[in-house]
Formats: structure tokens, C-alpha cells, sequence
């Protein structure tokens, strides 16, 4: 799945593939479906994005740390060119994190129910 958004000028294409999981592992040695499950995890179901309310309860919980790093995983896995993830975050304008993590999060999701579902028996 493919996903091209804009921050202030710059155009991004994330990319989420079975690859996503591997290419996470190999930059941050950590593995990406625990990461993603903790991070889902700090953050209640009810809350709505578009609430300017649970925007700042969604903020207090979020693991920024890990949204980014799986933001710039969506595009390395698109574009390898793209340079390790400090350089790359830090030339980004104004970045987001949450309208990110909102990206992010409707590539992953997807990948990551379809290879749970694979594994039911």
C-alpha cells in the first residue's frame, strides 16, 4: 500500500510492504509489531482524531519517538535513497506528528491484519 502526503511543500510517498517489519528491524533493532502494539496500546480507542479535546489526550500518550521512526520507515521502504532518519526528519518543515502517525497507522494496520489472519488456524 501506498500513501503520498505533503508537509508544507515536500511531497512523501510511504510505502508499507512485507518488507516494512524487516527494514524497522535492521534500523532500530527493535521489532516493529511490539513496537506498534505498544504503541496502539498507550492510546484509547474512543479518542478522536479530529477533536481538538482528544488531539491533546492522543498527544499526551503517543510514543513520538516511534511514530517517527516508523514514518521514515514508510518512506525508506518506498525510496532507499533516503537518508538515515535524524537527517531526514530534521530537513522536513513542520512535521506533524500526529496527522503523521494518522498516515502511518492506515498503511500499517492493513499489512499487520493481514498477516495476523494468515496465522490463524
Amino acid at each position: 500500500m501506498k500513501r503520498t502526503i505533503t508537509i508544507d511543500s515536500e511531497t512523501i510517498t510511504l510505502k508499507a510492504t512485507n518488507l516494512t517489519p524487516f527494514i524497522y528491524k535492521r534500523h532500530f533493532k527493535k521489532d516493529f509489531l511490539q513496537e506498534l502494539s505498544k504503541a496502539f496500546n498507550g492510546i484509547p480507542n474512543h479518542l478522536d482524531i479530529n477533536n481538538a479535546d482528544d488531539r491533546k489526550q492522543i498527544a499526551e500518550n503517543i510514543n513520538t519517538t516511534f511514530f517517527y521512526e516508523l514514518v521514515w520507515t514508510l518512506a525508506k521502504t518506498e525510496n532507499k535513497k533516503i537518508p538515515k532518519m535524524q537527517e531526514w526528519i530534521g530537513h522536513l518543515p513542520k512535521v506533524a506528528i500526529l496527522e503523521l502517525a494518522v498516515d502511518a497507522s492506515d498503511l500499517v494496520v492493513p499489512l499487520v491484519k493481514s498477516t495476523t489472519r494468515g496465522l490463524k488456524r
